[in-house]
């Protein structure tokens, strides 16, 4: 119910970006281009906030929208996305456990249809979710959202096309992502609630919204990025692309 009837955010939600443009340029992506402008609702996209053409808005660290929940799922709302998961992970192993303990017993001729349909329906949704799961294990840990991961992907596969017509080896970069804080930091960013002990509680379910605000996000080697001020081209961005326009749509980014 929380991950249904949570916000999962928006820019305009959490703070008003378009009438300070100084401190746009701390809200960049550490790619190093402009700040990225949604050409649909007209606002300032801070990073990983992307368009959802189903909700009519832009959606702070966008992960997908779930039809199932009827919600976008972002920043305010993602963990209670996970802990379902993960209850209806446990919910299906279970199910099936139990569902195999009459199966068990019984003699080939004297078999329960019910019981039968439980089982084949529980481990079916049981190797679904196993795979779903394990796959939103990975993004938390790696700090990444799902737009992230096929954009990297992608990134990926057109740096090894480009560096194949150029007759090069492709070397993978070490760090594509650069809000990857290590594993552990990754998870903690997620569930850490104070204490010492949050590893413990950490798949307890609570309706605490997460620390932040989705727009300030901490990144590796943030000092890398900029020491002053330059005027670039604006980027505009919809459906998840960027494109860059000409000078007479100016913004701010740091460079070195």
């Amino acid at each position: 119910m929380y991950c249904i009837r949570t916000d999962p955010g928006s820019p305009s939600d959490s703070i008003d970006l378009e009438h300070n443009p100084m401190s746009l340029s701390d809200r960049q992506g550490p790619s190093g281009e402009g700040v990225r402008w949604c050409k649909t609702c007209l606002k300032v996209k801070p990073p990983m906030t992307h368009h959802c053409h189903i909700c009519r808005r832009c959606i702070l660290k966008m992960d997908h929208h779930c039809p199932w929940m009827h919600n976008c799922i972002g920043f305010f709302n993602y963990r209670f996305f996970f802990l379902f998961l993960f209850y209806l992970w446990i919910g299906c192993a279970y199910t099936t456990y139990m569902a195999s303990i009459p199966l068990r017993k019984q003699e080939e001729d004297d078999e329960d249809v019910q019981v039968l349909f439980t089982f084949v329906l529980a481990i079916a949704v049981f190797t679904v979710l196993t795979g779903l799961f394990s796959f939103h294990v990975y993004l938390v840990l790696s700090a990444q959202t799902t737009i992230d991961f096929y954009g990297h992907r992608r990134r990926r596969r057109q740096a090894r096309l480009e560096a194949r017509q150029r007759g090069e080896k492709f070397v993978p970069p070490m760090h594509m992502n650069a809000y990857d804080m290590g594993k552990l930091q990754n998870l903690r960013t997620l569930f850490d609630h104070g204490g010492s002990y949050w590893w413990l509680v950490m798949f307890l379910p609570h309706n605490r919204p997460p620390k932040g605000d989705g727009i300030h996000f901490t990144q590796r080697h943030a000092d890398d990025y900029g020491r002053t001020i330059q005027r670039l081209p604006l980027v505009l961005d919809e459906d998840f692309n960027t494109t860059n326009k000409g000078s007479k749509n100016d913004t701010f980014r740091h460079v070195r």
